[in-house]
């Protein structure tokens, strides 16, 4: 048992991953476990090793982040062109008013975009893969937020026109990107970025539709404060004449206070608009801040303060959670990534990228049984689209990974097995040449038979 623990740990993690299989943080979280573990290997053999795989190399940079990126697999085949039409403008105004001049900027850039969007969903070129792997118009709108740039343009409310109530009009161009080819091929390999963005988009059309109840709301509450509060009255005191000598002396009035009744319903308005601002701010954060990097995330550390916000003003949307919890996890914080993801599976429980970045912080802290078991309900509860993308085999092989380190040679080939069945066999070779997955009983190397050895 002793050998059989000392030939897994000295397998090389980042070998039986792959450069694809876990976003960075495997590096810091399961390679650097079994490097500690493991007895340290000679100095000529280590030079050989770093200079034959430039996987295990990347292990030492302090960043954590792959040297290799994510595409560069063995199905990663060279894009064609794609011909985008570029650009792509659209002017709107907010569908609802009146609302706060800062709240009415926000939904006009809001419905500007979405406009632009399926402008450009609608302008997509008719080649097969788009046709094959995007069936669904959210689905075309969120590929082309995706290939698209967006420019924004229109006049910003500033002190001197805060009061006016008048329509603010936002223009949104949309430019193609350089990298379209590659970023499409990318994105059907990845369908996690269409859906998370395909949420955040959902969440912004809900928010202006319930722009015309708010506006209608505020509306009300602003007439009745202009037509009832009269000057004088609220507080102001009535000045009485001088009264002459001899005459009865005159008190001034009561003051007309504001009827608290609708006074509530004029803060509850003002804050429902300002909630709606908020709302709308942070879905456009949330979809500036979701990109696909190569090494396999969906957001960057440097991305951690606007998400932070994004997430407090969207408690209820599980994509600016899980794009937190992505964030945090880069950023050194992987039990607040826990608790994010955790979050973002309780709004949605299907979303098995919330239970992978989840097991990616639950393998950095070192829980490799929580790690596993979140893995395990990844693949269990994925729906068949995921099972037929390079996802599922990112999550065979880092899942053979951690039954690798917890002494599961058969749970790990059978793992690696089934990601050598997808297409991706690296993972089961670099096991066979360390004797294992040979087919014998027990996971056990014929060159190592279940002797006593001394790590």
């Amino acid at each position: 048992m002793r050998a059989k623990r000392t030939l897994l740990i000295g397998m090389p993690l980042l070998v039986m991953l792959g450069a694809f299989a876990l976003p960075p943080v495997a590096v810091t979280g399961g390679a650097a476990y079994a490097a500690e573990i493991s007895p340290a290997p000679p100095a000529a053999d280590s030079a050989a090793n770093q200079s034959a795989t430039p996987q295990a190399s990347s292990a030492a940079l302090p960043s954590g982040q792959d040297a290799t990126p994510a595409d560069d697999t063995p199905f990663a085949p060279k894009p064609g062109p794609l011909p985008l039409a570029s650009p792509i403008s659209q002017s709107a105004q907010c569908p609802a008013a009146p609302l706060p001049p800062h709240v009415q900027r926000l939904c006009a850039e809001a419905a500007a975009q979405l406009q632009a969007l399926h402008a450009a969903a609608a302008q997509l070129p008719n080649r097969r893969d788009i046709r094959m792997g995007i069936t669904e118009a959210e689905e075309r709108t969120s590929l082309a937020a995706e290939l698209y740039t967006p420019l924004i343009e229109g006049e910003h409310a500033t002190a001197a026109t805060g009061q006016s109530s008048g329509a603010q009009g936002v223009t949104v161009t949309l430019l193609a990107r350089p990298d379209a080819a590659e970023t499409l091929l990318r994105l059907l390999r990845n369908p996690d970025v269409l859906a998370l963005r395909r949420l955040l988009l959902a969440h912004l059309a809900q928010s202006l539709a319930s722009a015309p109840q708010i506006a209608g709301e505020y509306d009300a509450a602003e007439t009745y404060s202009r037509t009832n509060l009269t000057p004088g009255s609220g507080g102001t005191w009535y000045v009485a004449k001088v009264t002459a000598p001899g005459q009865l002396e005159q008190h001034p009035p009561t003051p007309i206070m504001p009827d608290a009744q609708h006074e509530a319903a004029r803060q509850r308005a003002q804050t429902r608009a300002d909630n709606l601002a908020a709302e709308i701010s942070a879905c456009l954060t949330a979809l500036e801040a979701l990109r696909l990097l190569p090494e396999g995330w969906l957001t960057s550390a440097e991305a951690l303060p606007r998400l932070e916000n994004a997430a407090a003003a969207l408690p209820r949307s599980a994509a600016a959670q899980l794009l937190l919890a992505e964030a945090q996890l880069q950023a050194g914080m992987p039990q607040r990534s826990i608790n994010s993801s955790s979050a973002a599976l309780e709004l949605t429980p299907t979303l098995a990228r919330g239970r992978y970045i989840r097991a990616l912080a639950h393998w950095r802290l070192q829980q490799m049984a929580l790690a596993e078991d979140d893995l395990s309900a990844a693949l269990n509860t994925a729906d068949e689209t995921f099972l037929r993308t390079p996802d599922k085999v990112r999550m065979l092989r880092a899942r053979g990974a951690l039954r690798m380190l917890r002494n599961n040679a058969e749970g790990m080939c059978s793992d690696l097995t089934a990601a050598c069945a997808l297409g991706d066999c690296e993972g089961l070779a670099a096991a066979r040449n360390q004797q294992f997955c040979t087919g014998q009983a027990d996971g056990e190397s014929p060159a190592q038979p279940s002797g006593k050895v001394t790590p």
